[in-house]
């Protein structure tokens, strides 16, 4: 029995060495799979926790930025493109309001021209907010150009905030553009001229119809940033436009209307101040609009300014030629 036992005993022990061995190893990898399954678990927390971290951080920069000055602004502009006109609040509607209006920001570029008709913006809704001299004047204008053909040479005294040049032009007009300012609508059939009336030489052909629209009652008042004269710049400038136009030519004039004043801006003229003025000239026709309400302009026909009101707001609309003819 015993060289049995002795066989089997050997047997056993390396059977039982082999299992210890061999387990033991299983055993080792699974505490190392053990050991990276806490390392995984622990980057995904971390990784969680980053993206969570990246995600507060990504909220708090752009609140940030949102509060730097022109960034807020274009934000809360750029939030009400597509939007429908209920969504007009109080601030969008200042900002248009201003945007439109002589000193807003196309003002400052040189590009407002006083239209006749003026918007006005209101929370959730826009209106006609008035209605000035310009709806008689510029048809006025034109009524009278009638007669002198396409090619004809005109001159467009005070034209910097006026598209009149520029339809001039277009309907086939040699137009020259005289202004302080230089004019900021391009046409082959425009000249521009940016200086002083009173300085500049003249044309070298002479006009056939000069367009003086609500300028000349301004002259040498310094309002527009010329010189403040001493002497009556509108009777001087007047004076020298006698010289440039043809003598079959014709001056087409408009200015405020009424009891005679001069502030810092303007002229308003009377009929004994208009009369001084038109000295030298034979007046053709003679028309005044009289403003009725804020949206309301009409012609009055035989207006006098004896019979206007301190509260009158009315225009003096004149063609006259040299009165040589």
């Amino acid at each position: 029995m015993l060289p049995a036992v002795n066989f089997f005993d050997a047997r056993f022990t390396s059977l039982r060495g082999y299992l210890d061995e061999r387990f033991g190893r299983t055993e080792r990898q699974l505490d190392a799979l053990a050991s990276v399954e806490r390392r995984i678990a622990a980057d995904a927390e971390a990784t969680l926790e980053l993206a969570s971290l990246n995600g507060e951080m990504a909220a708090w920069l752009k609140d940030q930025t949102a509060r730097i000055p022109g960034v807020a602004a274009a934000e809360s502009a750029r939030s009400y493109v597509g939007k429908q006109l209920d969504a007009v609040d109080e601030g969008l509607a200042e900002l248009l309001n201003y945007a439109n209006s002589h000193k807003g920001f196309a003002a400052q570029a040189g590009l407002w021209f006083n239209p006749p008709v003026s918007l006005n913006y209101e929370p959730g809704q826009v209106h006609v907010g008035s209605v000035n001299e310009r709806i008689a004047e510029v048809p006025y204008v034109f009524r009278a150009l009638d007669g002198i053909g396409p090619g004809g040479h005109i001159l467009d005294f005070g034209c910097a905030e006026s598209t009149v040049s520029l339809s001039l032009a277009a309907l086939g007009y040699k137009v020259t553009a005289l202004d302080l300012h230089p004019y900021p609508l391009a046409h082959p059939g425009i000249t521009m001229v940016a200086q002083p009336a009173e300085s500049w030489d003249g044309p070298e052909e002479k006009f056939d119809a000069i367009v003086c629209l609500s300028t000349l009652e301004h002259a040498g008042l310094g309002w527009y940033g010329e010189n403040e004269s001493a002497q009556d710049l509108d009777r001087v400038i007047l004076e020298r436009m006698l010289s440039w136009l043809a003598p079959s030519g014709r001056l087409i004039f408009t200015a405020p209307f009424g009891i005679w004043s001069v502030s810092d801006f303007e002229r308003r003229y009377d009929d004994e101040h208009l009369e001084v003025l038109f000295s030298g000239w034979k007046v053709l026709d003679r028309q005044v609009a009289l403003q009725r309400s804020d949206k309301l302009w009409e012609l009055v026909p035989g207006f006098q300014s004896s019979a206007a009101s301190p509260s009158d707001n009315a225009v003096i609309m004149l063609q006259a030629t040299p009165a040589s003819i």
